[in-house]
């Protein structure tokens, strides 16, 4: 069971490290926090998270250390590349602060972002509560952020090129 939940933790940090390749509102949300991050900062949250393992309920909980359900983090940088893959369909991008990694967005931005461009991007803090697919009498409970997550499939997902904004 731990293995299983290995593999969805690890996916989290694979997907920002070895993929290099919608939001809800605009405003703060309302009961959360905003976290303000360039992208090294935003590996850093995204590789900070606590688990812990309910044998009595069965239930398995992965939660991010610097934020909570209802939290808006907020990524600010600089484009240093952007470049579109047309076989798989999205934009690899990559920010000044972390060359190391970068994210993908869905479709071809590169039209309407170039490099030197600062920009904005806003995750919000969700919790996705399901069963374990390799093991049903388990239930998993994992903060992520919604505009990288897939609800329905219980994965990781492109994001959508509608959450990037120039400032």
């Amino acid at each position: 069971m731990r293995k299983n939940i290995f593999v969805i933790v690890t996916a989290v940090l694979l997907f920002l490290t070895l993929a290099n390749s919608g939001c809800l509102k605009d405003e703060k949300a309302a009961t959360g926090k905003e976290i303000n991050v360039s992208m090294k900062g935003f590996e850093d949250f995204m590789g900070n998270y606590s688990t812990n393992t309910d044998n009595a309920t069965k239930h398995d909980y992965f939660n991010l250390t610097q934020g909570d359900e209802g939290d808006v983090v907020i990524l600010r940088d600089e484009i240093a590349n952007i470049s579109y893959n047309g076989m798989y369909n999205y934009t690899k991008v990559t920010f000044v602060t972390d060359l190391n990694h970068s994210m993908p967005f869905g479709g071809d931005i590169t039209q309407k972002f170039a490099k030197g461009d600062n920009v904005e991007i806003k995750f919000h803090v969700i919790t996705d509560i399901f069963t374990d697919p390799n093991n049903p009498s388990w239930t998993v409970s994992i903060e992520t952020l919604q505009e990288l997550w897939n609800t329905v499939q219980h994965s990781f997902d492109i994001i959508s090129p509608d959450v990037i904004k120039k400032v």
